[in-house]
């Protein structure tokens, strides 16, 4: 059930709103691609169906974001304001939350080493402060020991690496986004070659 007062568009104030409003209506009119669309039309009757149906796709744009918060507000009320959208995209476990991530204020964990069975051992830094789980992969059998129990991580995970063999088996075996720690040795064209063969990032 919606908490009351989120789903009433003035609850925020009336000054609030109409500050909403008009960033909106300001935007919107300074926009000239959406102006010499307009413009351009072949005759009145064209443009005016161009911007009813452009303001309305932009309306519902626009409140996508205030959705997205009061789901939030919902599904996590514990949560603060400011981190309504990363509370959101915990739902999607490690794919989601990786866009979340500052630099200021994430703590990634202490390296782990990879094992046979591991699961305990993820299953304890995912209960812990820390926003990403570092995981050490410095051969085959490393990245197919965290493979076999990469099911366990509720983070974003990180892989540190100096083993270009290594890292590629981990990479390739990750179901996710993952990050590769920058502080490794392995050289910076054969990262990029890595990421965008495998999407991941380096952090």
């Amino acid at each position: 059930q919606v908490p009351i007062g989120l789903a009433d568009p003035l609850g925020v104030g009336y000054s609030q709103a109409a500050g909403w409003f008009l960033i909106g209506l300001f935007t919107s009119l300074a926009n000239q691609t959406v102006l010499q669309r307009g413009l351009a039309a072949k005759d009145d009757r064209t443009a005016q169906l161009a911007f009813f149906w452009g303001g309305l796709v932009t309306l519902i744009w626009f409140l996508i974001p205030f959705l997205v918060g009061v789901i939030a507000s919902v599904l996590f009320p514990q949560e603060t304001a400011s981190n309504s959208y990363y509370a959101m995209a915990q739902l999607f476990g490690p794919y989601g939350n990786v866009f979340f991530l500052e630099a200021d204020t994430t703590e990634i964990s202490e390296p782990i080493k990879c094992q046979p069975n591991m699961e305990e051992i993820i299953y304890e830094k995912c209960k812990s402060s820390c926003d990403i789980l570092r995981v050490e992969v410095n051969s085959i059998d490393d990245a197919l020991d965290f493979a076999r129990n990469s099911h366990m991580s509720t983070l974003p995970v990180m892989f540190l690496s100096e083993s270009v063999m290594a890292l590629r088996m981990a990479l390739m075996l990750y179901q996710g986004i993952a990050l590769i720690d920058s502080s490794t040795l392995i050289p910076q064209k054969e990262l990029e070659k890595m990421c965008k063969k495998y999407g991941a990032v380096v952090y």
